[in-house]
C-alpha cells in the first residue's frame, strides 16, 4: 500500500492519540487539584485510580503520538537530508 493511501489515516490516528493525551493530562491536573483539599486518608484510593489512568490512558497516547508523529514526518520527507532548505519536504506549498 502506497504511503499517500494511508496518510488521512495517519493524520487522523495522530489527531486523536493527541487529543487522548491532551484530555488524560488536563483530567489528571482536575483530580489532583480536587484531592489536594482532601484529607490523606481519602486520597489514597483516588490517587491508585489516577496512577491506573496514567498507565492506560495518557501513557499509551503519549507513545501513539510519538510514534504517529514520527511517521508522518518521515513519509512526508521532512527528516531527509535536504529538509532543511527552503520550501524543503515533499509537500508542495498550495
Amino acid at each position: 500500500m502506497m504511503v499517500a493511501a494511508i496518510y488521512p489515516y495517519l493524520v487522523a490516528a495522530h489527531v486523536t492519540a493527541v487529543v487522548f493525551l491532551v484530555g488524560g493530562l488536563l483530567a489528571q491536573e482536575r483530580i489532583v487539584n480536587a484531592i489536594s483539599q482532601s484529607p490523606p486518608e481519602a486520597q489514597t484510593g483516588v490517587l491508585v485510580a489516577l496512577q491506573r489512568f496514567e498507565r492506560t490512558v495518557t501513557t499509551p497516547a503519549l507513545l501513539l503520538t510519538w510514534i504517529l508523529g514520527l511517521s508522518l514526518a518521515l513519509s512526508a520527507g521532512w527528516l531527509s537530508s535536504g529538509s532543511c532548505r527552503e520550501g524543503g519536504g515533499n509537500l508542495k506549498a498550495a
